[in-house]
């Protein structure tokens, strides 16, 4: 270790996931005796509680604004704030101010670390090369899988040595099964009139091109089973999607054409009762028909013991080890996914118990908070110690 560890977590805007790692970051960092800080955006009142309890400064600054005059005050105090705290390390948890920051750190000389969750879209002609120039200079990237890794280094041409996997941490409290109560499950079975008869699919996540809903509507069409019903549920926090509103009502017609016993229900839920509608579930779907940097869903449902059923992209695969804590299926192709579900629904007592304790088994050796704890704290001063390192060959 070269140099005492003084770090700074940067969320410019929110959203539920990315608060929580800040916060369990955050959390990580106090109970290792580390100093840190969080600058936001617009943090929720959660996360600005969280950090109040558990003593970390956190400032308020409005460093997207579309005020210059406003963005240059905010820079300005963060820039003092670096300074009077001695910060040695910036986490910024999403790229959209990328090039503010590398600016920063470079002229500060301390290292910068930036969060890229989503799936990058490789650009081509000028835009292309600008983009791939910027995220080439002296940056670190943490993500949160492989497949992540390998898209930045053999798309975007960044030495390995630079990018760093950090899988999101999953709360395991929040998805144990005995924190969900019985009375609130039947009491939501009666309002949504979903039969206990009936096996229970359920996709969650906002409707896309690419969520894979459709796809899913298709192939209840061809299950061995004829009664089925399926939930599509969508957060309140998550926001409305691009053309969500038109491509719910392209889904009606395929609705309508479903056999008469399979049922589908469209219904947005607060945040909060996600883990009462996982436990409900008999089976989670997870049909995106494009890869996805991580699919924070398929983690979560697996830390319930529920069984998966999940294209098979990358990020999955890093996941789920097919029908051993979940299933795989082609990505996109509606026979295989009709075969995966067909499988599942077939399942024996004894098959399900053996997939719930793999699953279980997974999520707490991968993607626990303490795990995560300790893995993005290795990180950060592994961080530190090659940017003083290649301070020292200059």
């Amino acid at each position: 270790m070269t140099s005492q560890m003084i770090l700074l977590q940067i969320l410019p805007r929110g959203g539920s996931g990315l608060e929580c790692q800040v916060a369990e970051t955050a959390t990580a960092l106090q109970e290792a005796g580390i100093s840190n800080y969080v600058v936001s955006g617009a943090p929720s009142f959660q996360l600005t509680v969280v950090l109040k309890k558990r003593g970390v400064e956190h400032l308020v600054l409005a460093l997207d604004s579309a005020n210059p005059l406003k963005r240059y005050r905010a820079f300005h105090t963060l820039i003092s704030f670096i300074k009077e705290k001695r910060i040695n390390c910036i986490h910024l948890r999403e790229p959209s101010l990328k090039g503010s920051f590398q600016k920063i750190a470079k002229e500060l000389g301390i290292p910068l670390i930036i969060s890229f969750d989503e799936m990058i879209i490789k650009e081509t002609g000028i835009k292309g090369v600008y983009q791939r120039k910027s995220l080439q200079k002296e940056t670190f990237l943490m993500t949160v899988s492989s497949a992540m890794k390998r898209v930045l280094a053999d798309d975007y041409r960044i030495s390995p040595s630079q990018i760093f996997v950090s899988y999101p941490f999953i709360d395991l409290r929040r998805y144990q099964s005995d924190q969900v109560r019985q009375d609130r499950i039947t009491a939501v079975m009666e309002k949504y009139q979903i039969s206990p008869e009936k096996p229970l699919l359920t996709v969650m996540g906002p409707v896309t091109q690419t969520s894979g809903h459709s796809l899913l509507l298709e192939a209840l069409k061809c299950v061995k089973e004829t009664e089925i019903s399926c939930l599509f549920v969508k957060t309140k926090d998550e926001g409305e999607i691009g053309r969500e509103k038109e491509n719910v009502l392209l889904l009606q017609d395929q609705i309508s054409a479903l056999p008469q016993k399979v049922t589908v229900q469209q219904i947005e839920i607060s945040p909060e009762m996600k883990p009462l509608f996982y436990q409900l579930s008999d089976i989670i779907v997870c049909p995106t028909v494009v890869p996805l940097a991580f699919d924070r869903t398929v983690v979560e449902a697996l830390s319930l013991g529920k069984p998966v059923v999940a294209s098979d992209i990358p990020s999955n695969q890093e996941v789920i080890e097919n029908e051993e804590n979940g299933f795989l299926f082609k990505t996109g192709d509606v026979a295989s996914l009709v075969r995966a579900l067909d499988r599942v629904l077939s399942l024996s007592l004894g098959q399900r118990k053996k997939l719930q304790c793999q699953a279980e088994k997974t999520v707490e050796e991968f993607f626990s908070v303490r795990q995560g704890q300790k893995k993005v704290l290795d990180i950060y001063q592994k961080v530190i110690d090659l940017y003083e390192t290649g301070k020292g060959k200059k």
